[in-house]
């Protein structure tokens, strides 16, 4: 019976063993899990690269857009400078009288007052003895009568500028 007893628990031994080592791990499972480990690592770093560059591409895509953006307004700038150095221009030419001048007889048709236009009038600043007027008091009226005509004239310019207005 003792090598029965024997045999058995060589068997049993046998059988615990070949149990422990279905329980480990082979070297070809070791391998295919180091493998799926190796791999989920590669395809890990390959995404982290993939979205490093698409990041570092939108960075480019957004500067290029600002370039683009900056050109457009560089563009609108000196456009805008053309428009207002061409209304500094038609500004001068509005300051001209000749050309004023000029353009009230072509297009409005204006024309200089003949002497038979003109109305003079005569203020008689005497007092009621009849005294002259001494010369001081001629000159401050030759004075005054300059003085209305440059006003009037200017009165003219200014309703002509704002007729071309």
């Amino acid at each position: 019976m003792v090598v029965a007893q024997r045999k058995h628990e060589y068997y049993a031994l046998e059988d615990a063993q070949k149990e422990q080592i279905k329980k480990q791990p082979s070297a070809s499972q070791k391998r295919q899990a180091m493998r799926a480990a190796h791999k989920l690592q590669i395809i890990f770093s390959v995404v982290m690269v993939a979205s490093l560059c698409v990041a570092i591409l939108l960075g480019y895509v957004s500067l290029t857009e600002t370039k683009y953006r900056v050109h457009a307004l560089e563009t609108e700038i000196k456009q805008l400078e053309g428009q207002i150095e061409n209304y500094r221009v038609q500004a001068e030419t509005f300051k001209k009288s000749t050309i004023v001048e000029e353009r009230a007889i072509a297009e409005l048709g204006m024309q200089y007052p003949t002497k038979n236009q003109m109305v003079f009038l005569n203020i008689d600043n005497s007092t009621d003895t009849g005294a002259q007027e001494t010369k001081e008091e001629m000159g401050k009226n030759a004075d005054e009568r300059d003085y209305s005509i440059i006003s009037g004239v200017k009165d003219t310019f200014h309703k002509i500028y704002s007729l071309l207005d």
